[in-house]
């Protein structure tokens, strides 16, 4: 049987014997409170009992009950005749009334009738038969529980105890599953530093061991993320340099040769266009090393949007395509740093100017709620596939219609946009419209609420 199994069947019967411990305590100090066994050895007051009903009969038995009975203490002292009816008068235990059988017709009583044991039998000489019953006095807690408060007692304490051992053995199964959820949940959206806590890892179960064989999963992947990191930016890095002393060349050869001016324009075209790309897997590789940017400030997103929106204007003049400018009045407060949310809206915003038709419109609308700011980047152009919506935002992942049309772009500009979104606490989606189009939604922290 694993650790786990044991642990569970070794905790539910440890609960079944405090339950049979629990029923025997109970029963037994119900028993003995309600008879007064272990509280007062009743042979003498039974020795005089039955002197009293040698000596005086029925009448001598009442008037030694009467007598004698306040002074045996605490310890209640009541002699039934065969009909179940008190000597000296005193109502009856409601409790007695399950043990009396019902009079016959015609009958005052049941000669039959006689309260179970041990209460002692005393019997006359002329063949009556009476019954000394002693009860604990009615302040005693145990002594007033009837049978039926007795069930109800064992009842509750084993709700009790099956109660706490299962609330105990819930959590101690539940928690560090939860530990390994939330860990898990946080490696999912890029936080690869997460760890489960170190109660869970130091477990002996199969609990433990399927979170320590996760710690050594969830390294080795860190340690595989982390390298490929590093290996891209150092390439990225070593190729910057020979592509500067490229593009010096070729100027060199512009100035010594002027007849070959297109093609090496071309080529320096190309050199520029490789340039930008290693910037940009710079800064994907910064980004994906980075879950969390420091050096944050309070800024107003409205008036960074409105600079990347008269940029917009400025480089869609020359196809004629307008940018329209839906930004509330009031400010629209982030907490972030300002390139890299620049370089986010920018990506997208030129996306767009890229992809709407000449003479077209683009709209930059903004608002916010009482958490969140709200940025739609729209436009009319041909949309993207249903099945690419998600794509789009993966690094050098191009569409198949841009593939189709031998687009410029690289695939790492959305990819940029998506993990300074990340890193600011925020996400970004596309969606169709339905009239055509395509829009962006950024959505990012209000500054009082980061």
């Amino acid at each position: 049987m694993s650790r786990l199994g044991l642990r569970i069947f070794l905790t539910v019967w440890f609960a079944l014997i405090l339950i049979a411990l629990s029923v025997a305590v109970v029963g037994t100090a119900v028993f003995m409170a309600r008879t007064g066994v272990g509280e007062r050895n009743p042979v003498p007051a039974e020795r005089e009992a039955l002197t009293a009903l040698a000596t005086g009969g029925r009448a001598g038995l009442r008037n030694w009950l009467i007598d004698r009975g306040p002074e045996l203490g605490y310890i209640r002292v009541m002699v039934l005749d065969e009909s179940g009816q008190d000597l000296s008068g005193k109502p009856l235990p409601r409790t007695f009334a399950r043990w009396r059988p019902p009079a016959s017709k015609g009958e005052t009583g049941n000669a039959d009738f006689l309260p179970p044991e041990p209460f002692a039998r005393l019997r006359g000489s002329d063949g009556a038969t009476y019954r000394l019953v002693l009860l604990p006095p009615p302040d005693s807690p145990v002594a007033l529980l009837g049978l039926r408060g007795g069930r109800a007692l064992v009842g509750t304490l084993a709700l009790l105890v099956t109660g706490a051992l299962s609330f105990w053995l819930a959590r101690t199964l539940t928690r560090p599953l939860s530990d390994l959820t939330r860990t898990t949940q946080a490696i999912a959206a890029g936080n690869l530093a997460a760890r489960p806590e170190p109660s869970t890892l130091s477990r002996q179960d199969e609990v433990g061991q399927l979170s320590r064989s996760f710690l050594a999963m969830a390294e080795r992947v860190q340690h595989l993320l982390s390298s490929r990191d590093r290996l891209l930016a150092d390439v990225a890095h070593e190729l910057r340099s020979p592509l500067a002393r490229l593009r010096m060349a070729i100027g060199l050869v512009v100035a010594e040769q002027p007849a070959n001016t297109a093609q090496l324009a071309r080529a320096d075209r190309e050199a520029e266009r490789l340039g930008t790309l290693i910037s940009d897997v710079l800064a994907i590789a910064r980004l994906d090393a980075t879950t969390h940017l420091t050096d944050r400030t309070r800024l107003d997103l409205g008036a960074l949007l409105q600079e990347v929106i008269d940029d917009a204007r400025f480089e869609g003049a020359e196809r004629r395509v307008s940018v329209v400018d839906e930004l509330p009045a009031a400010d629209l407060n982030v907490v972030g740093r300002e390139r890299e949310l620049r370089s986010a809206f920018e990506n997208v915003v030129r996306n767009a100017l890229r992809h709407e038709p000449i003479g077209g419109s683009i709209v930059v609308r903004g608002r916010s709620d009482a958490h969140w700011v709200i940025v739609d980047v729209i436009d009319h152009g041909p949309g993207v596939a249903a099945d690419e919506l998600e794509a789009i935002f993966d690094p050098f992942y191009r569409t198949t219609r841009s593939r189709a049309s031998e687009s410029d772009g690289t695939g790492i500009g959305l990819a940029i946009t998506s993990r300074v979104m990340t890193a600011h606490n925020g996400r970004v989606e596309a969606a169709n419209l339905a009239a055509g189009g395509l829009c962006v939604r950024f959505r990012l922290p209000l500054a009082a609420s980061a």
